[in-house]
Formats: C-alpha cells, sequence, structure tokens
C-alpha cells in the first residue's frame, strides 16, 4: 500500500502570507509641518532643491527647530510614503530613535534625484556569466547643474512641496503641485 504525503494547502500557514499586526491602534498623526492642508502647505519647498532651503511657513515656539521635530506623534522608527515621482519603489525610512521632519525632507530630495538619474541615465543591467560583465564603466558621475536638469525635467513642472496625506495606516503619499 502505497502511502501520499499529506495535501499542501498554499492558502494557510506557512505557505499564505501572514499578515503582521499592525504598529499601533491609531495611526500615528502626522507633524501638521508635513501635512497637506487645503490652505496651502507648512513648508515651502521646491523638492528639486537641497532641502536646507525649506522654509517654514508657521510660527513655532522660540528656540524650536521645526527640522528636528519628530515627524509624528507618538514618534515612530520607521516611516513609509509613497509619491508618483518614485513610482512603485516607496520612500522608506528608518531610523534608531525616531524620524524627524528633517529626516522626510533629505529622504524625500534623495529618492527623486535617484529616480530622476535612473530614468535619463538608466543603471547597466550586467548579463549574468557574461564575459564582459566585470569590465563594464560605471555610469559617469553627473554634475550638480545636469542633475537640477533631470530632476525639473522628470517632475514635469511639479516640484513644489504639497505636503503628505495619509494613504492607509501604514503609509503616506506624498503630494507635489
Amino acid at each position: 500500500m502505497a502511502h501520499h504525503p499529506p495535501q499542501i494547502h498554499y492558502n494557510q500557514p506557512p505557505y499564505a502570507c501572514v499578515p503582521l499586526p499592525r504598529q499601533f491602534a491609531q495611526p500615528p498623526a502626522l507633524d501638521p509641518m508635513l501635512e497637506r492642508f487645503q490652505r496651502g502647505a507648512a513648508i515651502a519647498w521646491s523638492v528639486s532643491e537641497c532641502p536646507s532651503t525649506a522654509v517654514a511657513r508657521m510660527e513655532l515656539p522660540y528656540g524650536h527647530i521645526w527640522q528636528n521635530r519628530p515627524a509624528t506623534n507618538p514618534p515612530t522608527s520607521s516611516l513609509t510614503i509613497y509619491s508618483k515621482p518614485t513610482g512603485d519603489r516607496p520612500i522608506v525610512l528608518v531610523k534608531q530613535s525616531y524620524v524627524t521632519v528633517g529626516d522626510v525632507l533629505v529622504r524625500v530630495h534623495q529618492e527623486i534625484r535617484c529616480a530622476a538619474r535612473e530614468y535619463y541615465q538608466p543603471t547597466p543591467q550586467p548579463l549574468l556569466f557574461h564575459p564582459q560583465t566585470y569590465h563594464q564603466p560605471p555610469n559617469p558621475i553627473v554634475n550638480e547643474q545636469q542633475m537640477r536638469h533631470w530632476v525639473l525635467a522628470y517632475l514635469n513642472g511639479r516640484y513644489t512641496w504639497a505636503g503628505l496625506r495619509l494613504q492607509d495606516p501604514e503609509s503616506w503619499y506624498l503630494d507635489i503641485r
């Protein structure tokens, strides 16, 4: 008599995806500096420019450095942001302590630059085991003027920070106008 292995149920663990519990019962609130408002964003900034050029449009208590404020309340050690410029590649921030408003601006700026560079100067994908794989020159260095031109063209005239809005309990969406 032949014994057959038990039937595999692909819709049950360990073969199926098991949803992880949410980090918080309620999603964390975004710092007002990062939020998208009908009347306009609290930060005046062109995402094509260095984050140090961003200017706060709201009054803060004297001595408060708005870039150092936690990005969320309660402060979280990670933040996921989706945006049209970065497509299906989310902008993910992970910090040892907590993500700050400044961290968000820096990462958004970096990821938009990466997306623009990849669009205008795609990274060559080496063919596995091809003899020329290890002899391909890397992408040439791009000067800041060229990079800025690529970013502005890539964003197609929409480069002004408009803020973040909640996409789902675990992520945010970046609006640029």
